[in-house]
């Protein structure tokens, strides 16, 4: 997946994160923007050799479904340090990322 100059939404697989209008999603959406801002970072969409192969289609509303990196960091797992996201086992497949799961399973 390249997208250099165009905005590409993405719903990182493995994590269950506040949706907009949710409590908790300022705090999970800082944290992001705080990881990521000025940095470089790649996707693998589901499909690609994510956790979320065939457990989570590559495509949900108007995002794509991906594992993503900052170099080596993982994305998903850099965002449950910060304990603003928790690990989705119907899609992380034992590629837990955090010990605290929310309410889906």
């Amino acid at each position: 997946m390249q997208a250099e100059s165009e905005k590409v939404r993405v719903r990182i697989c493995v994590i269950d994160a506040p949706e907009r209008g949710q409590p908790r999603y300022r705090q999970a959406a800082g944290a992001l923007a705080s990881l990521i801002e000025g940095k470089t970072v790649h996707c693998l969409q589901v499909g690609e050799g994510t956790p979320c192969d065939g457990r989570s289609r590559p495509n949900t509303r108007d995002r794509i479904v991906a594992q993503c990196f900052i170099e080596k960091l993982d994305v998903a797992e850099e965002m449950a340090k910060s304990g603003t996201v928790c690990d989705w086992p119907k899609f992380s497949g034992g590629h837990k990322v955090s010990d605290k799961t929310c309410f889906r399973k």
